[in-house]
């Protein structure tokens, strides 16, 4: 009898009783399905909020009882992220840093900086052996101070050049149209490079395209450039010999396919193929 009467009821009367006098009693009339349609909403709607409690916050942890090595796991691959964000952002600064130098070491292909480069070394205490124990130097200087061989031209010196490696074939040839501005010696990492002439550094680092590489300025305008070196042995601003060691032979930058030298020479912003200056 019970049931029966159950299923016979179709509709429920909601009644709203205020708890102040004076405000009207209202009543609303709820039909069975919107009823159930309401519940359901509302439980949805709990059922989710829950849910992201326990997922975004850490509270999940508790009540969903994860496992501790996970968390530990996830930990570590966030520092180990944070740790790569921050050497990329030192490997930008340092990138950064040579091109500014590398800028001015370009500059410094101007004649009056190379001038004031010269005047600022000339200052400076002369070591007791100023050849620097450089085999080569001290052959030229004997020639230079010899009458016979230096009064062509008018006593004025003329700057040569020498290959910046020993026995090394050349893998590349200059071809400027291609953008290869220069020449490249096959040679094995850590051969001995020099000065091809004498000069003074101009630019001494690290650059991504070209790795370890050493800018020098000579006089009437040349400047020198030897790149992808594995090891520099001389700092900006440094006057060096011709025939004088400043470098390894390497493989570092993004330029490069294997072990080698790559060299170039330029006068007054022009760059030359370096077969046409170097002597044997």
């Amino acid at each position: 009898m019970n049931l029966q009467k159950l299923k016979d009821i179709k509709d429920f009367s909601l009644l709203i009783i205020p708890s102040h006098q004076g405000i009207q009693t209202k009543s609303h009339r709820l039909g069975i399905m919107k009823l159930l349609l309401y519940l359901s909403a509302y439980t949805l709607f709990i059922f989710i909020i829950i849910s992201l409690l326990l997922i975004v916050t850490p509270a999940g942890n508790i009540f969903l009882m994860r496992d501790d090595a996970s968390i530990k796991e996830q930990n570590k691959k966030a520092l180990l992220l944070n740790k790569k964000v921050l050497l990329l952002t030192r490997e930008l600064q340092s990138i950064s840093s040579a091109n500014k130098r590398l800028k001015l070491a370009i500059a410094m292909g101007d004649s009056d900086l190379a001038k004031t480069i010269r005047l600022s070394a000339q200052s400076k205490p002369q070591k007791d052996n100023p050849l620097g124990g450089n085999l080569f130097a001290v052959i030229e200087k004997m020639f230079s101070q010899n009458s016979f061989f230096s009064a062509g031209n008018h006593g004025k010196k003329e700057i040569f050049f020498l290959k910046p490696v020993g026995n090394a074939f050349i893998s590349r040839g200059f071809d400027a149209k291609k953008g290869h501005m220069g020449i490249d010696f096959a040679v094995r990492t850590g051969t001995a490079i020099v000065a091809a002439a004498s000069g003074y550094v101009a630019f001494s680092g690290y650059t991504a395209e070209d790795g370890y590489m050493m800018i020098l300025v000579h006089t009437d305008g040349y400047i020198t450039v030897y790149k992808h070196c594995s090891g520099l042995t001389k700092k900006v601003r440094d006057r060096v010999l011709q025939g004088e060691t400043i470098a390894l032979s390497g493989n570092t930058g993004l330029a490069t396919t294997g072990p080698h030298l790559h060299f170039e020479i330029w006068k007054e912003g022009q760059v030359i193929d370096p077969k046409d200056l170097l002597i044997n």
